[in-house]
């Protein structure tokens, strides 16, 4: 299991509260949505899991932000500008591509669950926007997580109990004008940096969907109107040590 980065680190002002930084990297999770889910996950600690394949065949208004058709690939290469010619009936057709980028899949991965999040990280402190304001598209709310650690260990405790194989990082970005081998489900390209993501994956449940619980959150996060998400800021405290 990834993530084994988690320990109490510094106390850290989060917008117009406070709260305990559990990480050294990640201070803070948001996952935006819409308010009846969220408050299914601030009450019940209901985490809502769809699968690889999902993310590579959505059709949605926010397709740009969610949608990913190269979500699950093992590599991606970029092919040469090339030129085809072929024929209906006695009618010559010629087509030039410019640039092709060629993915390879791993298919018994595309069953498998992503849970994703939005990660605030120390190195936001003091930085003003930090949060794109297009991710507040993917719901009129935001579940702030304002302990990670304790999140995480929760997660990670009904998992267990579940027998489920899991891993959980952070996603890394990689730039689409060059070429990727060895790829995981832990890559991404990078026009979706904005979206900071922590990503929690399910291995093995052959399902549609992925749900578990992991009680009541409330001492643990908040929810927020996710409109409000772009002028969020992250503060160190200054501690009087006199």
């Amino acid at each position: 299991m990834k993530g084994q980065d988690i320990y109490c680190f510094e106390r850290t002002v989060f917008h117009l509260f406070t709260i305990i930084v559990d990480t050294i990297g990640t201070v803070g999770f948001i996952k935006i949505g819409e308010e009846q889910n969220m408050k299914s996950l601030l009450e019940r600690g209901l985490l809502f899991c769809n699968s690889i394949k999902f993310f590579r065949e959505i059709e949605s208004p926010h397709e740009n932000l969610i949608a990913d058709k190269s979500e699950g690939s093992i590599n991606s290469i970029n092919v040469k500008p090339q030129q085809f010619e072929f024929f209906i009936g006695e009618k010559k057709l010629t087509v030039k591509f410019a640039c092709i980028r060629k993915y390879q899949f791993y298919e018994p991965i595309l069953e498998d669950h992503i849970y994703c999040l939005f990660s605030m990280r120390s190195n936001n402190i003091d930085k003003a926007n930090f949060i794109n304001a297009e991710i507040s598209r993917f719901g009129d709310s935001a579940f702030v997580i304002t302990d990670v650690a304790e999140f995480m260990n929760r997660v990670d405790s009904a998992l267990k109990e579940l027998n489920v194989k899991f891993e959980r990082d952070h996603v890394k970005y990689y730039d689409k004008k060059s070429d990727h081998n060895k790829l995981t489900v832990f890559d991404k390209p990078n026009e979706y940096e904005p979206q900071n993501e922590y990503r929690l994956y399910i291995k093995g449940q052959k399902t549609k969907t992925f749900s578990f619980e992991i009680g009541n959150l409330k001492d643990v996060a908040l929810i927020i109107n996710s409109v409000n998400l772009p002028i969020i800021e992250l503060k160190r405290e200054i501690k009087n040590t006199y």
